[in-house]
């Protein structure tokens, strides 16, 4: 599936709240990057430039502060999970808790209850409200450092395989790989008909509101990376809860960011090594 972000090509806007509280290091580096990102929006950049910005300033950091402010968001919003599963008896508390759990935690109060009234009006309240619930608990920013610090490969001792020690492929392990190259293939053609079927859907304009994301088995390792930056940038920065979300991973579907983000999460943990190279590898 293509990338598309329609409207965040022209928003002059993207990133604006890309901070949390405190006047940092941390903060103007974040800020910096949300400037040149404007700057390049502005100037009509793709959203594949847009990430390539991203991706050159690599992972955000953030002081102490921000990483509690952060863990503690992130378990408040557990626990406004757990009471809507125990059932709120209280409906004016039920929709308070709801509006909680689904608009960013930087609005005020009234603003949450007043878009959640709207929603609920719309019949829209509870889609979102299930999707967060089905959503898995993200990692904390402080997780997400630890996932991305390149010192994790600071003592990585590469080896090399001893003569002989690899074996050539088999018939069968040809025909997966055939059959891999196939499928990817598919996915290829499968999107291009997508993208000529509803051009709307991925123009750059303004009116378009759905963000679509690759699929989550087709990304390599450094592309992985990039997208765990780029997607909890979004999340950190409210930007995301204007849109409405499409993604994969393999042949599941979701209409939830943030089950997004933990794909992506699980993959990058599927490139985790120590670098070493064993015979064991090849049987």
């Amino acid at each position: 599936m293509v990338s598309s972000v329609g409207s965040f090509g022209a928003g002059a806007d993207y990133f604006r709240n890309l901070r949390l509280s405190g006047t940092t290091t941390a903060v103007q580096a974040r800020e910096d990057v949300a400037a040149q990102v404007r700057t390049a929006a502005q100037s009509g950049a793709s959203t594949k430039e847009l990430e390539q910005i991203v991706g050159r300033a690599g992972p955000p950091s953030y002081s102490e502060e921000e990483l509690v402010a952060n863990e503690n968001e992130i378990n408040d919003r557990e626990s406004l999970k757990e009471k809507l599963r125990a059932g709120i008896v209280d409906p004016d508390e039920e929709l308070k808790v709801k509006a909680a759990l689904v608009y960013p935690s930087s609005w005020p109060d009234e603003q949450k209850l007043e878009a959640a009234r709207t929603a609920q009006a719309n019949g829209n309240l509870d889609i979102a409200v299930e999707s967060r619930l089905n959503a898995q608990r993200p990692h904390t920013l402080r997780e997400m450092q630890k996932l991305t610090d390149p010192s994790r490969f600071a003592n990585v001792v590469w080896k090399k395989l001893p003569p002989g020690a690899a074996k050539p492929l088999t018939p069968e392990m040809k025909a997966e790989l055939t059959a891999r190259d196939a499928h990817a293939a598919q996915l290829v053609a499968d999107a291009s008909a997508q993208r000529e079927t509803n051009p709307g859907l991925y123009s750059n304009n303004v009116e378009n509101s759905t963000m679509f994301e690759t699929n989550v088995a087709s990304l390599d390792e450094s592309r992985v990376m990039s997208r765990i930056s780029y997607i909890t940038n979004l999340i950190q920065s409210g930007e995301a809860e204007k849109y409405s979300f499409r993604g994969g991973n393999g042949d599941e579907t979701t209409t939830s960011i943030h089950q997004f983000l933990y794909w992506l999460q699980q993959r990058a943990k599927t490139f985790e090594s120590d670098g070493t190279y064993s015979p064991e590898m090849f049987k």
